[in-house]
């Protein structure tokens, strides 16, 4: 499995972005770019993951 940390409001929370050999590492490194992009505004990556909602454009989380 692949996983990323992700600081969120105060507390470490991790996010599984798949599993070697089925995600890439380029692959991996993508959905770990657009996860830190949620953050940054403030969205809780597992969250939208969760929901299955639109995402926004170029977001490949949780994409296979």
């Amino acid at each position: 499995m692949v996983a990323v940390p992700l600081p969120h409001l105060g507390n470490e929370r991790m996010l599984s972005l798949g599993v070697y050999p089925e995600v890439s590492l380029k692959q991996a490194r993508d959905r770990r770019d657009a996860a830190r992009k949620l953050v940054a505004d403030g969205v809780d990556p597992s969250d939208v993951r969760k929901a299955g909602a639109q995402r926004p454009q170029g977001c490949v989380l949780g994409a296979r």
